[in-house]
């Protein structure tokens, strides 16, 4: 149905414009980039879900009144493909524009509108803000920008919506990433916890707690005799970890070669031979080929109890 619609060249009409026309107000947090697909969905049409300028564009034209999350850049002008200086026409268009979490947090007047993007790219896992200074001094948690997103939004005198989404669980459920998983999905519990904070404020606030789908099939295993070391194997294997599969990828051919092999071992317990560092330098040209293959050589499951069953979306019950 949805393909029939875009082909015959009829845009879909996003929740965001039957808000507005209620007279509510809307906004859209994310850990992903501000222009991905749920977001997205909630505010914007368009035929392709990766054009993700045209999208970042749509939210100044529709007027979505918070915008929270990583993607600058689809924003910046040096890097979108149409030169366009979006964060300049958001400040025009009485945004508070930021970028940095010590700014979000030092907001004293509420903002009428307030554009954040806090990463260039989806914002980084939880685990690894969670355990490098550099990206914790950048980087809000969900639940901080759930927090001055309805600063905002409880200003207006209508009411409003707030879409509030923990996606990178997705990501990490992709990458069958165990500390990565675990650890955003208990950032997004957070919110729940915020949530039900404003409501006893405000009895009249409807809160939905959901999921589009089930993502790598995320199980955790009985371990050891009678199932005796499950706890022990679980909550120590996934305690050890300081870093995400993603995180490590990313800093292989940054730091040398020693010293990546000295940050895997801490980080994820790995002691990596020459050869395997050989064949991660054969693989790191490719997107994903460093994190999966580091995944591999992990093991999840004899080192946590987890496992899963594919990297792609799956269909247990959410």
């Amino acid at each position: 149905f949805r393909r029939v619609l875009f082909r015959s060249g009829q845009p879909l009409t996003p929740l965001h414009d039957l808000v507005q026309k209620s007279g509510r107000a809307t906004g859209l947090v994310t850990t992903t980039r501000m222009s991905h697909a749920t977001p997205a969905s909630f505010a914007t049409s368009v035929p392709q879900r990766g054009m993700e300028d045209a999208i970042a564009a749509q939210y100044l034209d529709k007027g979505v009144e918070v915008l929270l999350g990583g993607g600058s850049r689809h924003f910046a002008a040096e890097s979108r493909a149409d030169g366009e200086d979006l964060f300049g026409k958001f400040r025009k268009a009485g945004y508070e524009v930021i970028g940095k979490r010590d700014e979000l947090l030092s907001v004293t007047e509420v903002p009428d509108r307030l554009l954040g993007t806090f990463w260039g790219t989806h914002l980084p896992y939880t685990i690894d803000r969670n355990h490098h200074e550099e990206i914790a001094r950048q980087v809000p948690t969900l639940a901080e920008m759930m927090r001055a997103a309805l600063k905002v939004l409880d200003s207006k005198p209508n009411g409003f919506l707030l879409q509030v989404e923990g996606g990178r669980v997705d990501h990490a459920g992709h990458g069958n990433d165990p500390g990565a998983i675990v650890h955003d999905q208990l950032a997004f519990d957070e919110c729940i916890a915020v949530a039900l904070e404003y409501t006893r404020d405000h009895p009249d606030t409807l809160v939905v707690v959901t999921t589009d789908h089930g993502c790598g099939g995320c199980q955790l295993n009985g371990m050891g005799a009678s199932y005796l070391d499950t706890d022990k194997t679980f909550f120590n294997g996934i305690d050890a970890l300081s870093s995400s599969f993603e995180y490590l990828r990313n800093q292989f051919g940054v730091l040398s070669r020693g010293e990546f092999k000295d940050l895997t071992e801490a980080s994820i317990q790995l002691v990596l031979t020459e050869d395997q560092l050989d064949v991660l330098d054969g693989l790191k040209s490719t997107n994903y080929g460093v994190s999966t293959q580091l995944r591999k050589w992990y093991d999840p499951i004899q080192r946590t109890g987890v496992n899963f069953t594919s990297t792609n979306h799956t269909g247990e019950f959410v």
